[in-house]
């Protein structure tokens, strides 16, 4: 019973990164009408930020988040500007393909350069979390994923803070829900847009910092694999539910701790994508409804 409680608890864990990520899908599919696969990168590029940070500037580590949280928000900007805005229409529900297109596009160009510029084995990540394990009983919980933990609560809190107790909250669901009629109330809907793009890839960011500061490696890959999952959480949770995102991480985490502890790590993907078939057939909207 400890075992299966211990998993439990590293997969809720794991699974508040998944969450982060998936956020970030979450917003710029429910305010631009755009599936951005190109924030699998933001992921890879966050983390990186923060490396060079720390090493070459001497950073400590809630400067480098800092300095990744920044380097990504404005990296997604130059996506937004360069690569989604030209070939979409926000105001037209039907306009995906061209979008998503450039998108996969950016990720991909994101990715080879990141290959070339970085070592593609993997490098050792030189921040790590100091914070002390926690043991309840035969519950351990390791420092730096309690730390990571806390990190992803306190963001996801301050995105509910700031969608639901401010005023760019509320023009930020105002464009989600009517970009046109947002217009005529006064909003200016593209710089919705940037602020959206910002958020929503600083998030991305944040979750790869956290996820190489628990593991202490990156590499130019480790964002096709979060990001991937990140949005099967999104599926998962509903496309446009922020509670949704939050919900499926946790679900997904705790799938995947269970897995790995009592059948193999081989299966992990396997478990993963038979959950979204599942959950596409059962429940093809989602778990909790839009945020909007």
């Amino acid at each position: 019973m400890e075992f299966f409680i211990q998993q439990i608890v590293n997969g809720v864990l794991l699974g508040s990164t998944y969450a982060l990520i998936a956020l970030g899908f979450t917003l710029v599919f429910g305010i631009l009408n755009v599936l951005n696969l190109a924030q699998a990168e933001m992921v890879t590029w966050g983390a990186y930020a923060a490396y060079f940070l720390s090493l070459y500037l001497g950073f400590s580590f809630p400067a480098a988040l800092v300095g990744a949280i920044l380097f990504a928000g404005c990296l997604g900007i130059l996506v937004e500007r360069l690569a989604i805005r030209p070939v979409s229409n926000p105001f037209k529900e039907a306009e995906h393909l061209s979008p998503l297109i450039a998108t996969i596009g950016v990720g991909i160009a994101l990715q080879n350069l990141a290959i070339r510029v970085f070592e593609p084995k993997g490098t050792p990540f030189p921040l790590a979390f100091s914070g002390a394990a926690l043991d309840l009983g035969r519950i351990h919980i390791a420092g730096g994923k309690l730390s990571a933990f806390a990190i992803s609560i306190i963001v996801m809190g301050l995105l509910m803070v700031i969608l639901y107790r401010t005023s760019l909250g509320k023009k930020i669901r105002a464009t989600a829900e009517d970009p046109q009629a947002a217009i005529f109330l006064g909003v200016n809907v593209y710089s919705i847009f940037t602020i959206v793009m910002f958020i929503s890839s600083a998030l991305g960011g944040i979750g790869g910092v956290l996820t190489a500061s628990i593991y202490g490696i990156i590499s130019p890959f480790m964002g096709a694999s979060l990001g991937l999952k990140g949005l099967v959480v999104m599926i998962i949770g509903g496309v446009s539910s922020l509670s949704g995102a939050v919900v499926g991480g946790i679900l997904l985490g705790i799938a995947e701790a269970l897995i790995i502890g009592y059948i193999s790590s081989a299966y992990v993907d396997a478990v993963v994508f038979g959950v979204l078939t599942l959950m596409l057939i059962a429940r093809p909207q989602g778990l909790l409804p839009s945020f909007k």
